[in-house]
């Protein structure tokens, strides 16, 4: 690729994203003239878009300046590796350079250039592995234009950041396969470490690399050479992460490789966590929609309210999700975990915990199929056939009245998110391409998803975003309709 090409790639992509969020930035302000904390729908500074996860990235550098340590919360020593430090030492840089207000302005520009760099660094990844330009040329100009990056391009959390990483991660393993070097090999470990200090689920890039590595082995020699390499890459991958791990080791006296969320991550009690348990049974669960339910009605002073979530709850549980217990039984037991919930009381979170995890345990043996196959099969299907264009306020009115703009922007994104998700299938059954690539663009993003999916049993569409520039890869792979041949 010409480095006109790459010029014009690069702009494209930064102009594409610039106008993506300022439209989606303006149609905030107007809807929410006075800025009410609503989660993607109000702003900081008029700069970025609000979210709630902002809790989790945001406060540590400035905790960090007032001498009380680069933690979410000094009062709680669990909080110093509760969130990995890649996204708040990113936030960090530009607060430390360009003060708060400053960073909230920058951020969104950094956040740009680099989803903008990602487009060409794929490009020049399938030009590295398969030496075919036509789909380098394609594979960069469809991430250009991908509304899903561009879309967290003004949001202060690991999305705007993760998925240009996974990225160079890549582009750094193709340089290593094509020109060699052992330094290469490092690098391609110390970008994938980058990626998992930033995003802990891109740690998946390190087997992926190693098995890709596998898949050129042709012969003793080779298998000596794909072993020194592997290595190298753990090396490099270690050489980012240890000085993490022992600095967590010496705040909190516990082995932490990336972070840890102990027994209650997101502040609801453990009950709640087991409520969540019990409910990915049969699908993907909303607990937390359910907890703030309940935390509002009882802030409200209004009893009956949530007395009313329990009932409506119950009423509209699917057969599907009554295996191994009965209706009163269930409703019991959700009166239980509201009174828990809004009481904070330890003995009561631990033994409603308790009676969930039994349930879950008995959900289990009464339906595994549905559980280890049909729910995992419902929830990926759910990720699969959706628009994902939740991180965009103008496409998702209140009250869902939509516009018939909005309706086909969504179309459009619908269509294409499972385009992505069919090409990467496709691009493992039928594609040509190199091995390596294959692997990568095959194992990353499905590993991804069986982990959030089967081992995690909770998801968002957002927790796939470090995959899609993968997907991307395959898709225009795939629409390239080339066979590969080696780089001369």
């Amino acid at each position: 690729m010409s480095a006109r090409f790459r010029w014009g790639a690069f702009l494209l992509a930064f102009v594409f994203g610039l106008a993506l969020n300022e439209l989606n930035l303006r149609y905030i302000k107007s809807h929410n003239p006075a800025n009410a904390p609503l989660n993607n729908f109000s702003t900081i500074h008029g700069f970025t878009v609000w979210s709630i996860d902002n809790a989790w990235y945001l406060p540590q550098v400035d905790h960090f300046l007032k001498g009380r340590g680069f933690t979410i919360d000094p009062d709680d020593l669990r909080m110093a590796v509760r969130r990995s430090p890649g996204y708040p030492l990113f936030y960090g840089l530009h607060r430390v350079l360009f003060g708060e207000r400053g960073s909230f302005l920058v951020i969104r520009y950094s956040q740009l250039a680099l989803n903008a760099l990602a487009s060409v660094l794929l490009g020049l990844s399938v030009l590295d592995l398969t030496g075919r330009a036509r789909a380098a040329k394609l594979t960069t100009c469809l991430y250009a234009l991908n509304p899903y990056t561009a879309g967290y391009c003004y949001y202060t959390v690991t999305e705007g950041l993760s998925p240009a990483l996974t990225a160079v991660s890549l582009y750094c393993f193709a340089r290593a396969m094509r020109l060699g070097g052992g330094w290469r090999w490092l690098l391609v470990g110390s970008s994938a470490a980058a990626a998992a200090l930033t995003r802990p689920v891109c740690g998946l890039l390190l087997p992926t690399f190693v098995l890709a590595l596998a898949a050129e082995v042709r012969g003793r020699a080779a298998l000596a050479t794909a072993a020194r390499n592997g290595g190298l890459v753990l090396v490099g991958f270690l050489l980012l992460l240890v000085p993490w791990a022992i600095r967590n080791y010496r705040v909190t006296g516990d082995v932490v490789l990336l972070e840890k969320y102990y027994d209650d991550p997101m502040g609801y009690g453990t009950g709640e966590i087991a409520f969540r348990s019990w409910w990915s049974g049969w699908e993907n669960p909303r607990a937390e929609e359910y907890a703030n339910a309940v935390l509002r009605a009882g802030q409200a002073g209004r009893p009956e309210e949530a007395e009313a979530i329990v009932q409506q709850f119950v009423r509209d549980l699917p057969a599907r999700a009554r295996h191994g217990a009965g209706t009163d039984e269930l409703r019991g037991a959700l009166g239980r975990l509201n009174r828990c919930l809004l009481s904070r009381d330890a003995a009561c979170d631990h033994a409603v915990a308790a009676e969930f995890l039994g349930l879950a345990a008995r959900f289990r043996r009464a339906a595994p199929l549905r559980y280890w196959v049909l729910t995992p099969l419902r929830t990926l299907a759910s990720l699969v056939f959706q628009s994902f264009s939740s991180s965009l306020a103008m496409l998702n009115p209140p009250g869902r009245r939509f516009g018939p703009l909005q309706v086909a922007a969504k179309a459009v994104m619908y269509a294409l998110n499972l385009a992505l998700w069919a090409g990467a299938v496709l691009f493992a059954l039928v594609s040509a391409a190199p091995r390596p690539l294959k692997v990568v663009v095959t194992v990353f993003p499905w590993a991804l998803a069986f982990f959030f999916v089967v081992m995690v049993r909770y998801i968002e569409a957002r927790y796939l975003l470090p995959a899609y520039p993968l997907c991307y890869v395959a898709l225009g792979h795939l629409l390239a309709g080339v066979r590969p041949r080696p780089v001369p």
